[in-house]
C-alpha cells in the first residue's frame, strides 16, 4: 500500500456522505481508489486505468453493485452519488491514475513532492491566484512559448473588429431531456468545451441539453512599446481579458499582463499561434502622478511667485541652453487650457490642447527640447518624420491570420500626452494632412475594408521642421518660400516658433562660456516637480473670462484678422487659440479666472511669436521693418553727439505725429513695460550698440546718439558737406575773381 495517499475532501463530496477517498496498490495494474460512504459498512473500490471513459462505464457498474436502489429515493442519491463520484473522477484523474508517481522498472514509488496530495488542477488554480508564479518575459518571448505562467508588458495596438464580446466556457453542465439530471465536466481549458456525456444516469444517451455557463472575453493584440516607429511586420500577442477588464481595454494604453499560455489552430491555415488568457490586467499609463498634501502647499506658494515663469522655465531641460521662450512656450502646451468632452459620445466639444511647430536650422536644440518635453506629460510618444506614414501615425487596418484586425499609430498610443514629431517636413503631404484631423478634433476617422470607427487621439503634437535651404536667409525676417509648408498648414498649429543662429559674435562668445560654466549636475533634467506642477494646472477646471479680459482678447483678434501686413495666415480658428493662451497663462497660475492681466500676458506672448515668425508677405508693407527704419533714419538724422542725444520715447512721438503707419503700429501707448511692439522696436535699435552705430547716453528712459562715422552719407553730413563745399566754391571764386578794391590793395 502506498503510504499517506488520502485525497482532501471537498464540500461536495462531504455533502453526498463521503467521509475517505485514498488509493491503494503496488503497481500500476492494482492501482485502485476506496471510497468510504457514511451509512455502509463496506468500502466502494474502483479499479483505474489511463482511459477516463472506461474509468466512468467501471464506476457505474461497480456503483449498481455497491448500492441497488428500490425506492425512487434510493434511485436519486444513486444519480447525486453518481455524479459527484464523476466530478471528482475528472478533477483528480492525474491522481487516481498515479501520474504522479515517477514511473519505475516495475510499478510505482511514491513521490514525496506530492505529499501534499493536491491534485494538479488545484495546484495550478492554487498557482494562478499568486502573481509570483508568473514568469516575467517580454512580448517577442511570448510569441515563441507554448505553456505556463507568464507576465508581460506592452501596448494594445490592435483591436478584434467584431464590435461584441466574446463567450469564453466558465463551467460545462448538460441536462438530460429524459429525467432533468444535471451533469457537470470540469473545464481545464477555456477555449475548448469538452466532450458531452454520452449516457444518463436514466440510461438516456445522446440526448442532452446545454446548460453552460459562460464569461465575457475580448480579444486585443500586444505589441512591444518600442515598436510603433514603422509599419514594417511587428510581432503582435493575442490576449484574452475577462468579465471586468473587457471593459477597462483602451487602445494604446501600455498594460502589464498576468496569464496562461494556450494554443490555438487557424481553421484555415491549421497552423497553431499562441495566446494568451490574462488573469490579472494592470494598467501602466493610468497611474496618476501622485501630489501629496505637501507638494500641493509648496506647488500653490510656487504660484503666487512674480516670476513663476521664468522659475518654471529654469526647471526644465536645464541641459539646453538658451531657448527660454522655446521653453515656456512647450510649458504652456503641457498645460493647455480647459478641453470640454462631450459626455455621451466623448468628442471633442472644446479643444485645451495647444499644438507646436518648432521651425529652424539643424543643431540647434529642437530634438532634444521635444525629446524633454515627453518627459513632462504620462504617456507621451516621439516618432522621426524620415520613417514615419500616415497610417503609422494614426491608425490601419491589416489582415492578420485571416482576420482584420485594427493596428493603432502613434497619435493613438499618446493619448492625454505629447506626440513628438522629429522632422514633419520630411512626411509627404497626405502623410501630413493625416496629424492634422487628430490636431483639431482629437480623433481619427478610419472607413476601409467597410470598417468605420473613430479613434481616440487626443494628444498634443510637437512638431519640428528645418527651413527650405537649411538655414535662414535673412537675420530679421522670413520669405514664404523658406517655409516647408503652405500657410494653411501652419495655421492648424497653435504656436509656430522660429529658431534661429546667434547673430554676433558676443552672442555665441556668450554661449560658449554658459557651455563651459555649466553644472555637471544639470546635464540630466529631474521634471518631478514641474511635472507635478503641470499635473495640478490641469485640476483648474471651469475657467471663466473677466468682461475686460473678453474685451482685451477681442480687440486683439479684430487687430490680428484687419492686419493686411501680417504674413501669418489668420482665420477665425485663431480666437480660439487667443482664448487657449489665455486659459493656459490662467492655469498657470492655479486660477480659474483670466483677469485682464492674465489676458494682455497671453496676447504679449502671442505677439512675440508673431514678431519672430514675421513672414514677409510679396508686395506690401511690413510695419515693424517700415518703423524700425525710421527709427534709425530719423535718429541718424537728428543726432550726432551726447549733447542731442534722443530719447527713444520722443522719437516714437514725433514719427507718430507725422506717419499714420507707425501711428497705427504702436498705438497710443508709448510704455516698453505695457507696449510690446514699441519695446520690440526699441530692442532692435539698442542692439546696434553692439555694431558701434548707436551709443547709449542713458538707459531709462532709453537715450541714444548716432556715432557717425568717416564718409557717414546722412542728411546730417550731406548738408554739412553742401555748406563746407558751397564755401570752397565761394573762396576759390573770389581768389580767382577778385573784387576790383581788393585787387588794387593787392596790386
Amino acid at each position: 500500500m502506498i503510504e499517506n495517499n488520502t485525497l482532501p475532501l471537498t464540500d461536495l463530496e462531504t455533502k453526498a456522505g463521503i467521509t475517505e477517498i485514498y488509493r491503494t496498490g503496488t503497481s500500476k495494474n492494482d492501482l485502485s481508489i476506496h471510497f468510504i460512504i457514511n451509512g455502509y459498512e463496506s468500502e466502494l473500490i474502483l479499479p483505474t486505468n489511463d482511459n477516463l471513459s472506461s474509468t466512468y462505464n467501471r464506476l457505474k457498474k461497480r456503483l449498481e453493485d455497491f448500492l441497488p436502489y428500490k425506492t425512487d429515493e434510493d434511485k436519486d442519491y444513486f444519480k447525486r452519488l453518481q455524479q459527484t463520484l464523476e466530478i471528482t473522477i475528472n478533477k483528480n484523474f492525474n491522481w487516481m491514475c498515479g501520474k504522479d508517481i515517477r514511473a519505475e522498472k516495475e510499478g510505482f514509488k511514491e513521490n514525496n513532492s506530492n505529499s501534499n496530495n493536491q491534485s494538479e488542477a488545484e495546484q495550478e488554480t492554487k498557482s494562478e491566484d499568486d502573481r509570483n508564479s508568473y514568469v516575467p518575459v517580454t512580448v517577442h518571448n511570448a510569441v515563441a512559448m507554448h505553456s505556463g505562467l507568464i507576465q508581460f508588458e506592452g501596448v494594445i495596438s490592435s483591436i478584434d473588429t467584431t464590435e461584441e464580446p466574446q463567450a469564453f466556457l466558465k463551467k460545462a453542465e448538460w441536462k438530460c431531456y429524459v429525467c432533468g439530471n444535471l451533469v457537470e465536466r470540469p473545464v481545464y481549458n477555456m477555449l475548448d468545451i469538452p466532450s458531452p456525456p454520452k449516457t444518463c444516469s436514466c440510461e438516456n444517451e445522446n440526448c442532452f441539453e446545454n446548460c453552460h455557463e459562460y464569461i465575457n472575453s475580448r480579444l486585443f493584440k500586444l505589441q512591444s512599446e518600442d515598436n510603433f516607429l514603422t509599419d514594417a511586420t511587428l510581432e503582435l500577442l493575442p490576449v484574452y481579458v475577462l468579465e471586468d477588464d473587457i471593459n477597462n481595454i483602451q487602445l494604446s494604453s501600455k498594460i502589464r499582463i498576468y496569464g496562461k499560455i494556450h494554443k490555438r489552430q487557424n481553421p484555415k491555415t491549421k497552423q497553431f499561434y499562441t495566446v494568451v488568457v490574462a488573469k490579472f490586467v494592470d494598467y501602466k499609463d493610468r497611474r496618476s502622478i501622485e501630489i501629496t498634501e505637501q507638494d500641493k502647499c509648496k506647488l500653490e506658494e510656487l504660484s503666487k511667485s512674480e516670476t513663476l515663469e521664468q522659475d518654471l522655465t529654469n526647471q526644465f531641460a536645464k541641459q539646453i541652453i538658451g531657448l527660454e521662450f522655446e521653453k515656456l512656450s512647450i510649458i504652456l502646451s503641457a498645460v493647455g487650457g480647459e478641453e470640454i468632452l462631450h459626455p455621451d459620445n466623448g468628442r471633442v466639444v472644446k479643444r485645451g490642447r495647444i499644438n507646436i511647430l518648432i521651425i529652424g536650422p539643424p543643431g540647434f536644440g529642437k530634438t532634444e527640447l521635444m525629446k524633454e518635453a515627453n518627459e513632462l506629460r504620462l504617456n507621451s510618444k516621439y516618432v522621426s518624420g524620415t520613417n514615419t506614414t500616415g497610417g503609422s501615425l494614426t491608425s490601419m487596418v491589416v489582415l492578420e491570420n485571416g482576420q482584420y484586425v485594427l493596428r493603432l499609430g502613434a497619435a493613438a498610443l499618446a493619448v492625454k500626452g505629447f506626440l513628438g514629431i522629429n522632422e514633419f517636413d520630411k512626411l509627404k503631404v497626405e502623410h501630413q494632412n493625416c496629424i492634422l484631423e487628430v490636431m483639431e478634433e482629437g480623433e481619427s476617422i478610419l472607413n476601409k475594408y467597410a470598417f468605420l470607427k473613430k479613434i481616440n487621439a487626443q494628444t498634443t503634437v510637437i512638431a519640428s521642421a528645418n527651413p527650405v535651404n537649411g538655414d535662414w536667409v535673412s537675420d530679421t525676417s522670413i520669405q514664404a518660400e523658406e517655409l516647408p509648408f503652405p500657410l494653411q498648414i501652419l495655421s492648424r498649429f497653435d504656436a509656430i516658433i522660429v529658431v534661429r543662429r546667434q547673430k554676433t559674435k558676443e552672442e555665441a562668445l556668450e554661449f560658449a562660456k554658459m557651455y563651459c560654466n555649466r553644472n555637471p549636475a544639470d546635464l540630466v533634467s529631474n521634471n518631478d516637480e514641474l511635472r507635478k506642477y503641470i499635473e495640478l494646472t490641469h485640476q483648474v477646471r471651469n475657467i471663466t473670462i473677466n468682461p475686460d479680459a473678453y474685451e482685451l482678447l477681442n480687440n486683439f483678434f479684430a487687430n490680428l484678422v484687419s492686419n493686411k501686413h501680417l504674413g501669418y495666415y489668420t482665420s477665425n480658428r485663431n480666437m480660439p487659440i487667443i482664448t487657449r493662451y489665455a486659459e493656459a497663462f490662467a492655469r498657470l497660475r492655479l486660477t480659474n479666472v483670466v483677469t485682464k492681466e492674465i489676458a494682455q500676458q497671453a496676447i504679449n506672448h502671442i505677439e512675440k511669436m508673431l514678431d519672430r515668425l514675421n513672414i514677409e508677405v510679396a508686395g506690401s508693407l511690413n510695419p515693424r521693418f517700415y518703423t524700425y527704419g525710421k527709427f534709425m533714419n530719423y535718429i541718424q538724422n537728428h543726432s550726432d553727439n551726447p549733447k542731442n542725444a534722443l530719447a527713444l520715447t520722443d522719437v516714437a512721438q514725433r514719427l507718430r505725429i507725422v506717419d499714420e503707419t507707425i501711428n497705427a503700429y504702436i498705438g497710443d501707448i508709448i510704455d516698453r513695460s505695457k507696449n510690446i511692439k514699441f519695446n520690440n522696436i526699441c530692442k532692435k535699435v539698442l542692439e546696434k550698440t553692439n555694431e558701434n552705430v548707436i551709443k547709449v547716453v542713458r538707459v531709462t528712459p532709453a537715450t541714444v546718439y548716432w556715432k557717425h562715422q568717416e564718409g557717414c552719407d546722412c542728411e546730417r553730413h550731406r548738408d554739412r558737406k553742401t555748406t563746407k563745399n558751397e564755401s570752397d566754391n565761394s573762396d576759390d571764386s573770389d581768389s580767382q575773381n577778385p573784387n576790383p578794391e581788393v585787387k588794387k590793395k593787392i596790386e
